[in-house]
């Protein structure tokens, strides 16, 4: 524990140097290492997308949305993460939500899920969230008022999509004795099929710049001692 062995060791003119002094002034110097390397060293790589995903409409595939990777053969940066020895870490999605295009498959549930690895390639789920899409319907008041009952059920227009899921997504996991370097991590949806396939509607995953950003990010939350 940070400081348990700190003595705060005084002086005056005419101080003896004993042994004992120097090594609790070798013991002070040690705690506040420990407890200075102990402190969380904050955010190592960040990943933003200001625009909308592509639009699925398949079952079971998942589909990356975001990825903190080397993307240097592309010209882009190398957002690998590194985390030191005996850490912990947390990686975080700033999630913007899933919006569904129109009615249909309102059995299904969708998934989120965070991964560390490359997409495609061997890759290990550490987080997952699961969720249901409301049904495309509601009980009509503006006609009958209070008076609605569930007879009075109507479809909504497709102007007014589904959307849910939105919110901030994270896990915190360790490093072990050596730490690691160069690891990868991806956010990524899928859709998995209620009681049929058929009338499958498109999603996707919205974004913009102004203020709704997607983001994928990884930070030092502090040592395990």
């Amino acid at each position: 524990m940070a400081y348990e062995n700190y003595t705060q060791i005084s002086w005056t003119d005419g101080s003896p140097i004993t042994g004992e002094r120097l090594q609790q002034m070798s013991t002070n110097i040690q705690q506040v290492k420990e407890a200075t390397d102990d402190s969380p060293q904050g955010l190592k790589r960040i990943k933003s997308i200001d625009t909308a995903s592509a639009q699925f409409n398949s079952f079971t595939t998942t589909n990356e949305i975001i990825a903190l990777k080397d993307e240097s053969s592309t010209g882009g940066p190398d957002n690998r993460v590194s985390i030191g020895a005996a850490r912990y870490y947390r990686v975080v999605l700033n999630f913007t939500g899933i919006q569904v295009i129109t009615k249909g498959a309102e059995d299904s549930f969708y998934r989120v899920t965070i991964q560390e690895g490359t997409h495609g390639s061997a890759n290990t789920t550490i987080y997952t969230a699961d969720f249901t899409p409301p049904i495309y319907s509601f009980i009509d008041v503006a006609t009958l008022g209070g008076s609605a009952t569930i007879a009075n059920i109507a479809l909504r227009s497709n102007s007014f999509q589904s959307r849910f899921g939105a919110g901030m997504h994270s896990t915190i996991a360790t490093s072990d004795g050596s730490g690691f370097t160069n690891r990868s991590f991806f956010a990524a949806i899928s859709r998995f099929q209620g009681a049929s396939a058929t009338n499958a509607p498109l999603y996707f995953v919205p974004a913009n710049p102004s203020n709704n950003l997607l983001q994928l990010y990884v930070e030092d939350v502090g040592g395990t001692a």
